[in-house]
């Protein structure tokens, strides 16, 4: 199956477009979502695992609008629905596993990038999730947080900008 928005091939078990975003249409169509813009060059290609992992994490019909991979194995994903925080690996605390922060937009209460002069982290605050003074190395550990190399910072700056709209 290829993708009605870019014409990209669908894995059989992917739910949506790891090229642009779009939900993949099934016999009972995608429901129809609000219409909401996000940036354009915020949806970039992640590893297998961590793209395994928003696959396993992506309910049917969710539509995503934001896919950026961190400075370690991690992810920042918003769809219409909620902002989710992926980590594998042992550097981000997850040897044999891997980690899901999940949040609605409803929840959120914050989200920003604090940067340094070479690395810095992007940071979900919300309702219930404490928020605490890291670093970038902190950053990796942190499951509301994503580690950043200064070529990231940009685009994680569009992608709050993006969360936020999507509270206010």
């Amino acid at each position: 199956m290829f993708c009605t928005k870019c014409g990209s091939q669908l894995g059989e078990d992917q739910n949506f477009c790891g090229k642009c975003g779009s939900p993949r249409l099934g016999s009972n169509e995608a429901v129809a979502s609000p219409a909401v813009s996000a940036p354009d060059g915020l949806v970039e290609e992640l590893s297998p695992k961590l793209e395994k992992l928003v696959g396993e994490s992506i309910q049917p019909n969710e539509r995503v609008y934001i896919k950026l991979k961190g400075a370690n194995p991690e992810a920042l994903i918003c769809t219409d629905r909620r902002v989710m925080i992926l980590k594998i690996g042992g550097r981000t605390g997850h040897m044999f596993g891997s980690g899901v922060f999940q949040a609605p937009y409803r929840n959120i209460t914050g989200a920003q990038v604090c940067k340094g002069m070479l690395m810095g982290y992007f940071e979900i605050s919300a309702g219930g999730v404490q928020n605490r003074i890291t670093t970038f190395h902190g950053a990796v550990r942190a499951e509301n947080c994503v580690s950043l190399t200064k070529d990231l910072i940009a685009k994680f700056q569009a992608a709050g900008t993006f969360i936020l709209s999507k509270v206010l």
